[in-house]
């Protein structure tokens, strides 16, 4: 936004200001209209020649003089004053409903710049302390009702989804979920953590889709996952949700595909026997074994193709085999030899 110092608005901004307005249901309507919307524009104005001052000092000057509810809108809807004033950017009213920037202790509704509730509960020492409910943006439902302390979610509460249905129902720890059961929109169980850490989650057809140990929402420790069809798919260690640690992958017959060990969720050592590798993992690499690699090429901007980018042998994590080359002008790929071991390299 530009900096002027024209105090006149313009007369689409006026009327902007006057559409925008709230409709009271009182019999001195008109006036109080007329008397907000001179308000409004002066409040306007005021902005207009704060832009205008480059003097913090004098700029906190004006500010000290204006009426609280003046204030209040230059605070709202300039980040450059909030800022600058170092003052909370959330809006509050208190229980007559008269907007004003308050200390935040007691019960108190928490606006969007849109004047849309989307708190309401206790306040102690500026943080959320107490029974809260917590509404959606767009539609005024409520989205969570339960207990804060000291700011976070903390003991029994509720979840719901903008459609109104119940999405979680348990117990919170400093903002986390930590016993409870979540349901899909249908109703179903789709997962349920125990206090001790353990936890459930489970597909639509009811079947079992993993268990295991839990941390702040995340599969964190041992843990089973299954197929759809119940069969188990993997036997492992996890951290932070990625595979680490010890893993044995199954393939839905029940046959071991991958025994070995996983580190931030990618194999790195073990033995694999799979559909493009059959071999060993050292460090991250495929060592030795046969198997074949993919990628894709752009021809375009929304134009792919899938090449075989490696077919052949991993000798001591060198490649010898076979890779194809795209070439443009043909359009057709052609094949070139790789022996990495005697530096026989391919042009990409």
């Amino acid at each position: 936004m530009g900096i002027s110092s024209d105090k006149k608005l313009p007369k689409s901004q006026k009327e902007k200001i006057i559409n925008e307005e709230i409709k009271l249901d009182s019999n001195s309507e008109n006036k109080n209209h007329k008397k907000e919307k001179e308000g409004n524009i002066k409040n306007i104005e005021i902005i207009n020649l704060l832009k205008t001052v480059k003097s913090k000092f004098i700029i906190k000057k004006i500010f000290s003089c204006l009426e609280e509810n003046m204030k209040l809108t230059i605070i709202v809807h300039n980040k450059k004053f909030q800022n600058l004033f170092g003052l909370d950017t959330i809006y509050y009213k208190n229980k007559i409903g008269k907007s004003r920037i308050i200390e935040k202790n007691g019960i108190c509704k928490e606006y969007t710049l849109k004047n849309i509730l989307i708190f309401e509960g206790e306040f102690k020492n500026g943080k959320k302390n107490g029974n809260a409910k917590e509404f959606d943006n767009y539609d005024g439902k409520v989205s969570f009702e339960g207990t804060y302390l000291n700011g976070k979610r903390n003991g029994k509460g509720k979840e719901y989804s903008c459609l109104g249905y119940l999405k979680f129902d348990g117990e919170y720890l400093n903002g986390y979920k930590i016993e409870g059961k979540g349901y899909n929109d249908k109703g179903k169980l789709i997962f349920e953590l125990e206090r001790n850490g353990k936890g459930k989650e489970y597909y639509d057809n009811g079947n079992l889709k993993f268990e295991g140990e839990y941390l702040n929402e995340k599969k964190n420790g041992k843990g089973k996952s299954y197929y759809k069809n119940g069969k188990l798919e993997i036997e492992g260690e996890y951290k932070f949700d990625k595979l680490n640690g010890k893993v044995k992958k199954y393939d839905e017959y029940g046959e071991l595909r991958f025994d070995g060990e996983y580190k931030n969720g990618n194999k790195w050592n073990g033995k694999e026997k799979d559909v493009y590798f059959q071999g060993e993992y050292l460090n991250g690499k495929r060592w030795d074994g046969k198997g074949s690699e993919f990628e894709n090429v752009k021809l375009g901007p929304t134009d792919f193709r899938t090449i075989k980018a490696f077919e052949g042998e991993y000798i001591n994590g060198k490649k010898k085999g076979k890779r194809e080359i795209y070439d443009r002008k043909s359009k057709t790929c052609v094949l070139k030899e790789i022996d990495e071991e005697n530096d026989i390299k391919s042009d990409n």
